[in-house]
């Protein structure tokens, strides 16, 4: 159960903590497919293939302690099956021979093990030493007692018509007749005559005694409720059990008789007793040797809620809430919260997963962290508090000193996007509060030429419920992402206060946005500032412009059809036919280019650079079939039909039960009807369950890579090896053709291109027409699918070019150095007041 508690006023005070390390610390380590990577560099696997490691859960590894000794503690852990005993003054740890029957499944939305292989119940493994009880029913119903992680020291049968309960330092605990409403307990220790053990039944109950659980216990003693019959009140009553004599005696649980149901629990602790007042949020302290003598001390909890509880020393509790919180809650863990005999209520630690074990010398076990919560990755620990040295017992100090650290779960992949080399994926890092944020996006940028490397890594902003349908706690490969190749990135469900929003790569800003007024919109398509917005429920389709702050409009609202972008180009099919347009946006007429085979109505385009895909559903009988057509030879072809996302001069296909297979289009259409070069890119074993294209696997449509999500959540990038495309510009928002130069230093000159592929560098000339000499006015290091350029009509030197006949020409530099430079030019015009000697006429 784990759950963050909001800040009370009435905890300002905070805690005098100081904080030790054990020496020689290990993180403890899991089965390779749920242990988060060390951070550091990413490491490669394959030809060029960058492998970039998975980042950590937001939610720490869910532990149990299970007991705690002398010299160390047994715990269990969320993904695996071993059961560890942890070493106090190391930090080490060592595995038991035995292991659990399955791997400990964690729901981080309601805060609770899914069906645990380990048991709940106090001392089922042992409590008040290092003593470790191991129960099997098989052959026989057994207990093999072992000191820590050593070899078996006993092996104690349990007897016919007895049920085992728990060990509690050498003295295994079992009752007759039903565990939940025993007739009777019964204490059994080795060293019995011929070997079996010694067999004490517990007396001294109250007569009439209707036993029930047992509550708490310890090497000396163990704690039993019980009920008396009619005509008494049927509230719980508690018993201390001496397990050196088998005697119970009752404990003080009707401070008032005439309100039965005052006390509601009672806790152990070598140096006293808890009897807990829940319904007063009030804890009482009673002498363990005289519990009857009354409270020694009365300590107000009412910050807590429902809780768990533990006494420190002789005067120190120790509370935490033990609820899981629901939606709003951050469910990483619990203030933590020492109430100390000055009467005030500090913060221990200020996250602690809801479990409070004592230790035979009175410290108090329990797994947290000592930092502050902020977003981000979480050091998780166990930790174990004591009473700071030196302090005494009226001072209020606690240590915390770190006993082991819990290795972080990789975080669950949603969905990613990859366009000109820049990478967004969303997981469930960084911050967790179920239905409302579900974790965050990331950027990575990698090397725009050649096999791809990760240049930076940044957290961009938050996840939210509303960007995808990633409702339950295991869900993953659940986001539909799409990259606008220019930075800019979006979802399937993109609706933020009404509109339709892009995020920037690199920033927790919003980007572009557009309202369409429809009730549910769905990205569809996105390329550069155009984007393809379906109504999910409407049935409308609207063909939108991207701009900022939240100015983008809607160029097209029609009916839902099968459509795509790319930069400025729309391609649509008929509702009706297998006809399909192409148009320039924002306001280019339609113009037919082709029909799908057998006039079938599409429902699926896709385009990139000279190809368009195409898919029809089966109909009526027909069928489903699909195909490219090439721009470049005006030919149409069939091609592979599923799961498949268009790439420059590629095509890559998952095919049911498969991994991703290539398609090569960098040679044209084959003729004949010869099939596409084709070959294995994933296999099914390295795909893993990534088969959702946009969420589990991924094209670069800007750059030729393909990302893939493994079963590690780690993301693979890998260069195809097939020929590129020349750079092309594939939309533009060109400069004006008339520059007043007594303006332009307040209203510079600007003008913006997308591009195909990234520009390793890019400059801006100025030619004058009447003398040929060219001027490089601007440049820029790099071009991630967008270059935009501004000048302010000076050269270098700082002067004004004369009014004028010009040419602007921009040449930009292909990252991966195939296809040459990239130019595009357009004349211009400085108008303004002649200065100096007249102008010679352009020379063309």
């Amino acid at each position: 159960m784990i759950r963050t508690r909001k800040r009370s006023a009435r905890t300002v005070a905070l805690l005098a903590v100081s904080t030790a390390v054990a020496a020689g610390t290990l993180a403890l380590p899991t089965a390779s497919a749920s242990a988060a990577p060390a951070a550091g560099a990413a490491a490669t696997a394959g030809a060029g293939e960058l492998v970039l490691p998975a980042a950590q859960r937001r939610i720490p590894r869910a532990t149990r302690i299970l007991t705690a000794g002398e010299t160390g503690l047994l715990l269990a852990q969320e993904a695996d099956d071993r059961l560890l005993w942890i070493d106090y003054a190391t930090g080490g740890q060592t595995p038991l021979a035995t292991r659990l029957d399955s791997k400990p499944v964690y729901n981080v939305d309601s805060g609770y093990f899914e069906s645990p292989p380990f048991s709940f119940e106090p001392g089922h493994y042992g409590a008040g030493s290092d003593t470790v009880a191991l129960y099997s029913a098989a052959p026989a119903p057994h207990v093999t007692l072992q000191k820590a992680a050593g070899e078996p020291v006993a092996d104690i049968a349990i007897p016919q018509g007895q049920t085992y309960v728990g060990t509690f330092g050498d003295t295994v605990v079992t009752v007759t007749g039903e565990r939940s409403t025993p007739t009777g307990f019964h204490l059994l220790k080795p060293g019995g005559a011929g070997g079996a053990p010694t067999d004490t039944q517990v007396t001294g109950f109250p007569a009439g005694a209707l036993l029930a659980g047992l509550t708490d216990g310890d090497a000396r003693s163990v704690i039993v409720r019980y009920t008396l019959p009619e005509p008494a009140d049927s509230s719980p009553r508690w018993a201390l059990v001496d397990l050196g004599t088998g005697l119970a005696r009752v404990l003080p649980d009707r401070p008032f008789p005439d309100d039965p149901w005052e006390v509601s629990d009672f806790r152990l602790a070598p140096q006293g007793l808890i009897r807990v007042r829940e319904g007063r949020r009030q804890m009482e302290l009673l002498d363990r040797a005289h519990p009857e003598a009354g409270p020694t001390r009365t300590v107000d909890t009412s910050v807590l809620g429902q809780a768990e509880y533990a006494l420190l020393g002789k005067d120190t509790v120790l509370g935490m809430d033990s609820y899981a919180g629901g939606s709003g809650n951050d469910h990483v863990g619990s203030l933590l919260f020492g109430f100390t005999p000055d009467g005030v209520a500090r913060v221990a630690l200020p996250s602690a997963r809801a479990q409070l074990v004592t230790a035979p010398d009175g410290s108090v076990l329990t797994v947290g962290t000592t930092a502050e919560l902020v977003n981000g990755d979480i050091d998780w620990a166990v930790q174990r508090i004591a009473r700071a040295a030196g302090k005494g017992d009226g001072a209020g100090a606690v240590e915390v000193k770190r006993v082991a650290k819990i290795a972080p779960v990789t975080a669950s992949v949603y969905g990613l996007a990859l366009g000109s080399g820049i990478l967004n994926t969303a997981d469930n890092s960084t911050n967790y509060l179920p239905a409302d944020v579900i974790g965050a996006f990331r950027t990575t940028r990698l090397s725009a030429g050649g096999s791809p490397k990760a240049l930076s890594t940044t957290v961009d902003r938050l996840v939210s419920g509303r960007d995808a349908d990633c409702s339950g706690w295991d869900r993953k490969r659940c986001l539909e992402m799409f990259s606008g190749g220019d930075g800019n990135h979006g979802r399937s469900r993109s609706t933020e206060q009404g509109g339709t929003v892009l995020y920037r790569s690199g920033s927790a800003d919003w980007g572009p946005r557009v309202t369409t007024g429809d009730s549910s919109p769905r990205l569809a398509d996105l390329s550069g500032r155009f984007g393809v917005v379906d109504g999910a429920s409407s049935g409308k389709q609207q063909v939108v412009e991207f701009k900022e702050p939240d100015s983008g409009a809607t160029l097209i609202n029609r009916s839902r059809v099968a459509a795509a972008v790319w930069g400025s180009t729309l391609w649509s099919g008929s509702a009706t036919d297998g006809t399909v347009t192409r148009q320039t946006l924002p306001g280019g007429a339609a113009q037919t280019v082709f029909k799908t085979q057998g006039d079938c109505v599409p429902s699926e385009i896709q385009a990139v650079g000279r190809w368009v895909y195409w898919a029809c559903p089966s109909d009526w009988g027909k069928p489903a079939v699909s195909g490219l057509y090439d721009q470049v030879s005006g030919r149409t072809a069939p091609a592979p039909a599923g799961t498949v996302l268009l790439g420059d001069n590629q095509l890559v296909r998952h095919p049911e039960g498969k991994g991703l297979e290539l398609h090569d289009l960098s040679a044209g259409l084959p003729a004949g009807g010869a099939g596409l070069p084709t070959r294995v890119l994933v296999t099914e074993a390295q795909l893993g369950a990534s088969t959702g294209r946009r969420t589990g696997w991924t094209v670069d449509r800007f750059g030729g890579h393909v990302a893939y999500v493994d079963d590690a959540e780690r993301v693979h990038i890998l260069p195809t090896g097939v020929t590129p495309s020349p750079m092309s510009a594939i939309d533009s928002r060109p400069p004006a053709g008339v520059v007043d130069l007594r303006t332009v230093a307040k209203q510079p000159w600007t003008g913006t291109w997308w591009l195909s592929k990234p520009a390793a560098s890019w400059k801006l000339t100025i030619r004058d027409k009447a003398t040929g000499r060219s001027t490089v006015v601007a440049r820029g290091a790099e071009g991630r699918g967008a270059i935009s350029a501004s000048w302010n009509g000076k050269v270098p030197v700082g002067t004004l070019l004369l009014p004028g006949d010009y040419e602007w020409k921009l040449t930009a530099v292909p990252a991966d150095g195939q296809g040459g430079e990239f130019t595009t030019s357009g004349p211009l015009t400085l108008a303004g007041p002649t200065v100096g000697k007249p102008r010679p006429k352009p020379v063309n």
